[in-house]
């Protein structure tokens, strides 16, 4: 079925229709047997005692790359404040790497591994309310990605003339893959100050500020970075290659905010002509959707990699060759950028959660057509999504075992669809967008969940919607409309139900009858609504609206509709 055009009816005598394929069963979200959790999976994904007694408060990176060998060595400090007195803490690191130790006090301390993670033993009990840091030491070879960004790691590549270019991209697979942390979403530092020396005669571009480059005289040079904002682990990046720095400003919402893109040296004067273009529209359209871009003092930044792209705080990748979409825009900035709000800015705790990064940014590449080009534009743009919407599996997955491989794309298509019918059913944009901007202001720089984001809705249009977001979030297959059309004379007769929805779902739909719009609210309980002549224009006195003329407004709805019949049946 093509949601991308409304279905017109036929106006026949009994007539029946059948367009409805589908598996009906809603599956909750309670735990399927396709998925098998271990219990290194919930030291991962879920927060015990030597993980939630303690809370980051920022990291120093101080690390060498060397690329010949594809080994990172180094020390990473964790600056910490204890919730609860302990005497131990968790910290993530991937098993293929060697620990020297844990250095605190200026004494080295226990460390017991288990796994992907380390448990770090204190020679003393750590005080709730006190700041602690603990120093490690650490070397190994990174895993390497197989299919960047999804299948994550390190990418030990080389540019056209065969000279080095390393990337790296972790989200899912985890920071751990490459440093320690406490690699959970919910606990984001403060702030950074990330060091890499790297081969001298190349650059190395990383996250927020570039404070200084020393001279190693060793055959490497230093690459100090400073990131004054919270930042997620898995935004932590570094890019090696033979970079060439352009500079510009964009006059932002929040004050001058630096632009800067980090490209191959043979690709300055492109990258200079076709960023100008595609980035600051874009800066304008977001700050007018969702408030000044969040991170000001760092600038925005994009660099050029060998793989299609990847939201890293204030230095985003980008792969995707200098070209335009058949709707005119570059995706991979449009879409990347968008995670500089949804996902960098807000961020949630759990993987099972990813919605709100991926359904936001999806959906703000309609708002950014609708904002450059009008609202017929952005629809096309979402109706060319529509079929990408799988229904494998719910929007929501499994807490606590950091879930990051779905079986379909649904967190983005169909969260944004959700989004889009979400407007719709709030029928006014001033408040639509009070909202998002609303969310945005109220949770900057912090966590979020579900509930939060269905809170704010409920709060500010006075309506419960919590079983829409049961249905669309929870259960992998769409509710169903039975609607039937039946014309008597100069009446129709519209016969409604929701089939196959969670229990209690009462979403409205719109009813297009020669561009007349009749909003019907279904619920599981079948309903009838009656429609005259004398509810339309006078223009139709002569050739009066038929059942045949009755049509759902598919482009506004993330649904299934099974037509069971329309009729048309002759008065006497």
């Amino acid at each position: 079925m093509n949601h991308s055009k409304s279905m017109q009816f036929r106006s026949l005598i009994i007539v029946v229709f059948s367009i409805f394929a589908s598996v009906y069963g809603l599956k909750a979200n309670t735990g399927d047997t396709m998925h098998h959790y271990t219990h290194i999976d919930s030291l991962r994904g879920s927060l015990n005692p030597a993980r939630s007694y303690y809370d980051v408060n920022f990291y120093r990176l101080n690390i060498i790359v060397d690329p010949g060998r594809q080994l990172v060595t180094g020390i990473v400090t964790i600056g910490f404040t204890v919730t609860k007195t302990t005497d131990s803490i968790q910290v993530d690191l991937f098993s293929n790497y060697t620990v020297m130790g844990a250095v605190w006090d200026s004494n080295w301390m226990y460390v017991r591994r288990y796994g992907n993670c380390m448990f770090i033993h204190f020679t003393d009990t750590l005080k709730a309310g006190k700041k602690y840091s603990v120093d490690i030491h650490y070397s190994g070879h990174p895993p390497i990605a197989k299919k960047p960004p999804w299948d994550g790691g390190f990418i030990w590549g080389k540019d056209s003339l065969d000279r080095t270019w390393v990337g790296v991209a972790c989200e899912g697979l985890g920071a751990s893959s490459w440093w320690p942390c406490k690699d959970y979403l919910g606990d984001k530092p403060d702030s950074m100050k990330i060091s890499i020396k790297v081969p001298e005669g190349y650059f190395c571009v990383s996250n927020g500020q570039l404070k200084s480059i020393e001279d190693g005289y060793d055959g490497y040079n230093r690459f100090n970075w400073v990131v004054t904002y919270p930042i997620n682990t898995y935004d932590v990046t570094l890019n090696i290659g033979k970079y060439e720095r352009i500079h510009d400003t964009f006059q932002s919402l929040a004050g001058p905010l630096a632009l800067d893109y980090f490209v191959l040296d043979y690709h300055v004067k492109q990258a200079e002509s076709f960023f100008s273009q595609q980035v600051k529209p874009m800066l304008r359209c977001f700050e007018k959707y969702f408030g000044p871009y969040p991170f000001t003092r760092d600038g925005y930044g994009l660099v050029e990699t060998s793989y299609w792209g990847m939201e890293h705080q204030g230095a985003i990748s980008y792969g995707n060759h200098f070209k335009l979409n058949e709707f005119g825009f570059d995706f991979i900035i449009v879409h990347e950028s968008a995670h500089e709000w949804w996902g960098n800015s807000l961020s949630v705790n759990d993987q099972a959660e990813m919605w709100l990064h991926e359904s936001f940014a999806t959906y703000a590449e309609s708002l950014y057509l609708e904002c450059t080009k009008g609202k017929a534009a952005a629809q096309e743009y979402l109706n060319s999504q529509y079929n990408l919407i799988k229904n494998q599996s719910p929007v929501i997955g499994h807490f606590g075992v950091n879930e990051y491989e779905r079986a379909d794309n649904d967190i983005y298509y169909k969260g944004a669809w959700m989004l889009h019918s979400l407007r719709y059913i709030i029928g006014n944009d001033s408040l639509w967008f009070n909202i998002i901007r609303s969310f945005q202001d109220k949770y900057k720089y912090s966590n979020i969940t579900s509930g939060d984001f269905i809170k704010l809705v409920n709060e500010k249009t006075g309506k419960n919607f919590n079983t829409l977001f049961d249905q669309y979030l929870k259960h992998d297959s769409l509710p169903v409309l039975s609607f039937e059309a039946e014309q008597r004379g100069t009446t129709i007769e519209l016969t409604y139900k929701w089939k196959y929805a969670v229990k209690g779902f009462n979403m409205p739909i719109d009813i297009d009858i020669k561009g007349n719009i009749f909003r019907i609210y279904p619920t599981a309980k079948e309903q009838k609504l009656k429609i005259t002549t004398s509810q339309f224009p006078k223009s139709f006195e002569r050739n009066y609206p038929k059942a045949s003329d009755a049509r759902v407004v598919y482009n506004h709805y993330l649904i299934e509709v099974e037509l069971t019949e329309t009729r048309t049946i002759i008065s006497n």
